[in-house]
């Protein structure tokens, strides 16, 4: 291999490529533009492509491929430029012409800005002919870069006059040319479409296989060799997309350099994603930025579809919005338009002949960003700024709830009416028609409920809300939602319909497994299911054996039987009288035995002093009561049933006021010991000791019935206990950060004398410390917008001596 003649990295990745030798590709691009130069008809060619796709870097070296013989090219950038009047974009322009053809100042008269803002038309009818004049019957080309400026600024502006003029002037100048590069379709610019239908356009895209692997190898010639099987992976992950394909390489050059291995081997491209990611993170977040926010949250549910398939068993990728149904999304039609769009610009590819279609996103690197920085779950909250009005009519539903939960309905309805995915408009609404505490009491008051139509009504519009709220959002709606179906399958149980009530608990036990009162309730539905059945059964053999029955005397006994009672009386009945005595016997031992347990459990529960103790009896003693309330009014053994039955529910309350009194004890305790520590608490580690106490006792505030006589003081308590544990998570927040600044700022001090690599590495690890601290702080803390700054901030200067590193490692003798 010869000898490194540059140390620097070859590899461009950001500034748009000038040098034709760095140049790769894009010939039929140029041919294209070159065909329609000479032909005199044509005054505007449109260029447009994807952000980052190089478009900037074709029309600077549009003069190195295209004769300058017939053509003078004038490259002029808009960007920064949508805020400036009509009369100083075009001052600017004419400043940029005479510079390109090298005309001494005092040669032509430049129009001043304020000569321009007063006449525009002194740009075409003066300067332009003065420059038409020395040109040597040569076009003026003029390549207009960063052209969605003009689409995306203030219509009141006098720069949105450019669109219109630009069509005059380029059919009142023969010699004139103009060439504008946007960043999306033509499609997206109706403006542009109406002003220049007849202008011919071309996209700049993709490389093709050839020219990317010249893009890949020809930079570092001579220096970085690369595998066959390499370079495939690197186009799988880049696609062909030069900016991308950019950053791949130089990470790849990078380590290279690091570990003195200078030949590209496939396992090696692995290794420097995360390092490919981090290069290229401003294009790739131009390259989001410039989507809508359908097209983004669609974006990433494609690729978090592709995640998941990777490590699910069929390996099938989902259809994304299947997937955002998923997750609670209703799916719009500026979300179904979306798919589409996404395909349409190049950004998603489809299998249209899978059913449904598969859809994966072309550039793999970019996916694996998405997947990294834009979770899905978090992404689709963007949807909530689709609509101004669903936005405004929130605000008001917010300050309504605060005042009364039932006025905040209609509100919240009519924003999830404007904008479907609106979450928090849904998570309100639904609150709004839990009222947990509201049902639980009524409930308490009386085991079945079913004559209060509202409270009926209430739970299975809440069960819906929450189903979908659920959806959106597990870990917040978790645990009110298994409350919610806990209810509602103990209705459905008291109206004996276990089919529906086991429907509501399986639900719930997917939700909390571990959850003992669902298990419960489940196992006593599934078992009135399965008495249920076994009755049916019984019944069904009775009347098979009565057909089969080939006994003259038992027919003729059975059919006198029936004659004397009236042809009115049902089977069943019959089937009661035969089997009374057996029955009646049944029902006897189940009064016995449940009496039997149940008096057991009392007996025991006098010496119990844990919680889990007087639980177990209190589930011991329901389980009696549940069997007793099975004994039927015909039976001989009901009334003492509801003898015991009254005595036993008496029971059930005693209990349950003593373990509620056992929990706000405890919580008690925890409370008293968190404040005596909070108090000699100053390090991190000691007051997460203290916020792990004051979550505790919480818990055990939560675990107190609502409906017991305790509930009011164990309320005010949870108030209390949230406030103290808020005062402790800020504390250690503001620790978090004070340990992250200082560590920043030792870290800046070193910066500035850090000198071998040794040093920087120091640095480094300091600013990496420093950044841990700060991801250490709480999501929804006070501080959670300082953070992000200060996390963005160090971010920064970490990349920047990582750079510094990467640039003092030495190559190698045997490289040089």
């Amino acid at each position: 291999m010869g000898s490194v003649v540059d140390k620097r990295n070859p590899y461009i990745v950001g500034p748009p490529i000038r040098g034709a030798d760095l140049f790769f590709g894009r010939d039929s691009v140029f041919q294209f533009i070159e065909d329609n130069l000479k032909q005199d008809a044509v005054k505007i060619i449109l260029l447009h492509g994807q952000r980052r796709i190089g478009k900037s870097s074709v029309l600077l070296n549009i003069p190195n491929f295209i004769g300058e013989d017939e053509f003078i090219f004038v490259f002029f950038d808009l960007q920064n430029k949508s805020s400036l009047n009509l009369g100083d974009v075009l001052h600017q322009l004419a400043r940029e012409i005479v510079k390109c053809i090298g005309l001494p100042s005092d040669d032509i008269k430049l129009p001043s800005v304020t000569e321009l803002e007063q006449d525009t038309d002194i740009f075409s009818n003066q300067f332009l002919p003065q420059i038409n004049q020395r040109l040597n019957h040569k076009k003026l080309v003029v390549l207009l870069d960063e052209f969605d400026v003009l689409e995306g600024s203030n219509a009141n502006s006098s720069f949105q006059k450019l669109f219109p003029y630009l069509k005059s002037l380029i059919y009142q100048q023969q010699q004139l040319v103009v060439i504008p590069v946007i960043g999306r379709h033509p499609d997206d610019f109706k403006k542009l479409l109406d002003l220049f239908k007849e202008a011919p356009h071309e996209e700049i895209g993709l490389l093709d296989e050839l020219d990317i692997k010249s893009l890949i190898t020809k930079p570092a010639k001579n220096v970085l060799e690369y595998e066959p099987e390499a370079i495939e992976e690197i186009l799988k992950l880049s696609a062909g997309h030069p900016y991308f394909t950019q950053g791949i390489c130089s990470a790849l050059f990078n380590q290279a350099r690091r570990v003195n291995k200078w030949r590209v081997t496939p396992p090696d491209i692995e290794k420097i994603v995360d390092r490919a990611i981090r290069i290229t993170a401003g294009g790739l977040a131009w390259f989001r930025d410039g989507m809508t926010i359908p097209e983004r949250v669609v974006f990433s549910a494609v690729a978090e579809a592709q995640a998941r398939a990777e490590i699910e068993p069929d390996g099938v990728v989902r259809e994304p919005l299947t997937l955002l149904r998923s997750y609670g999304v209703i799916i719009t039609e500026p979300l179904d338009k979306a798919v589409k769009k996404l395909c349409d610009s190049g950004f998603l590819d489809v299998e249209p002949l899978a059913q449904p279609p598969v859809y994966k996103i072309k550039i793999e690197l970019v996916r694996r960003w998405l997947v990294k920085r834009y979770l899905l779950r978090r992404e689709i909250w963007e949807l909530e700024e689709l609509d101004v009005d669903a936005l405004e009519i929130y605000e008001e539903a917010k300050q309504k709830h605060q005042i009364n939960n039932m006025k905040a309905s209609d509100s919240y309805k009519k924003v999830l009416a404007l904008n479907p995915n609106h979450f928090s408009a849904l998570f309100g609404l639904a609150e709004v028609h839990v009222r947990l505490k509201d049902i639980n009491n009524n409930y308490s008051k009386a085991k079945d409920f079913s004559k209060d139509k509202d409270i009926i009504k209430d739970i299975g519009e809440a069960v819906e809300l929450y189903a979908r709220a659920y959806k959106v959002d597990p870990v917040r709606m978790g645990e009110e939602f298994v409350e919610l179906l806990l209810i509602y399958g103990e209705h459905f149980n008291s109206l004996r319909e276990f089919e529906k009530a086991k429907k509501q608990f399986k639900q719930a036990l997917e939700i909390q497994q571990d959850n003992i009162q669902v298990q419960n309730n489940l196992k006593y539905t599934e078992k009135k299911l399965e008495e249920i059945e076994a009755k049916q059964r019984s019944t069904k053999e009775l009347f098979q054996a009565l057909q089969r029955s080939t006994k003259v005397l038992f027919q003729f006994l059975i059919i006198s039987f029936l004659l004397f009672l009236g042809s009115s009386m049902l089977v069943s009945q019959v089937r009661y009288i035969l089997n009374n005595r057996a029955t009646e016997r049944e029902y006897k031992e189940r009064l016995d035995m449940a009496v039997l347990i149940a008096n057991n459990a009392l007996k025991f529960s006098e010496n119990y002093q844990r919680i889990e103790e007087f639980q177990s009896a209190s589930n011991i003693l329901n389980e009696s009561i549940n069997e007793l309330e099975e004994i039927p009014t015909s039976s001989n053994s009901y009334e003492d049933a509801q003898d015991k039955l009254t005595e036993y529910n008496k029971e059930v309350l005693k209990l349950t006021e003593q373990i509620d009194e056992l929990y706000l004890e405890d919580a008690a305790k925890l409370a008293a010991k968190a404040a005596q520590q909070t108090e000699q608490a100053n390090s991190i580690e000691e007051l997460e000791e203290v916020k792990v106490l004051w979550k505790q006792a919480l818990t055990k505030l939560y675990a107190i019935s609502s409906n017991s006589w305790l509930t009011e003081k164990a309320d005010t308590k949870t108030e209390e206990y949230k406030e103290e544990l808020a005062k402790i998570i800020r504390k250690i927040d503001e620790q978090h950060l004070a340990k992250a600044e200082a560590l920043a700022a030792e870290a800046a001090q070193q910066t500035e004398q850090a000198n071998s690599i040794e040093e920087l590495g120091e640095v480094r690890l300091l600013w990496e410390k420093a950044l841990k601290e700060i991801q250490k702080i709480s999501s929804n803390s006070w501080l959670t917008e300082k953070a992000n700054t200060r996390k963005e901030e160090y971010e920064k200067e970490l990349a920047e001596i990582k750079q510094q590193i990467d640039n003092q490692i030495p190559i190698p003798d045997d490289k040089k």
